[in-house]
């Protein structure tokens, strides 16, 4: 039996109609777990404080000093992406941070960083 649905992406909080999507599956009877980078705090604030969703995981590449090498984006703004991680800290959802370990890109270094 399904119980729940998965919004994963590329990046769902792009999507245009996300809200409208999550409240059809919701009437469904089906909580909604969240797959996302964390750039885009607003959107996911406002879908879990409007009980929409149920659980968030959200995808860390890196500790913060190699996240720009690591995504590829030179002068990347960390900022809504610790706005993410400081309110998912909050408590107000479930949540899971997760990360993918690359040979080469990640140490035993930057997996205590990522940690803290």
């Amino acid at each position: 039996m399904i119980d729940g649905v998965v919004i994963s992406g590329g990046e769902p909080t792009l999507c245009d109609g996300l809200e409208e999507f999550i409240i059809q599956v919701r009437k469904l009877g089906f909580k909604v777990k969240l797959d996302t980078n964390g750039f885009y705090p607003d959107k996911l604030i406002s879908l879990v404080e409007k009980v929409l969703i149920d659980y968030v995981a959200v995808d860390i590449k890196n500790s913060y000093s190699k996240y720009a090498k690591t995504t590829g984006i030179e002068n990347l703004d960390l900022s809504p992406l610790k706005r993410t991680v400081e309110f998912l800290l909050s408590g107000k959802v479930d949540y899971e941070f997760r990360t993918t370990i690359v040979e080469g890109l990640h140490t035993e270094a930057d997996i205590l960083d990522i940690g803290k």
